[in-house]
């Protein structure tokens, strides 16, 4: 393999996994949020059985 071809493999893969980070950093605002929801009337509901 010749360092060039390394070398731009290694690019891709970092664009490929700074793209991934960024679409679950945008889905994680929105589905973060859902979820912390989704916690809290878990818990109401295992204190409210109480």
């Amino acid at each position: 393999m010749k360092k060039g071809s390394l070398s731009i493999e290694y690019l891709a893969i970092i664009v490929l996994v700074l793209i991934a980070l960024i679409v679950l950093l945008l889905f994680a605002t929105t589905i973060g949020d859902r979820i912390v929801e989704g916690i809290k009337h878990f818990f109401q509901n295992i204190v409210g059985r109480r």
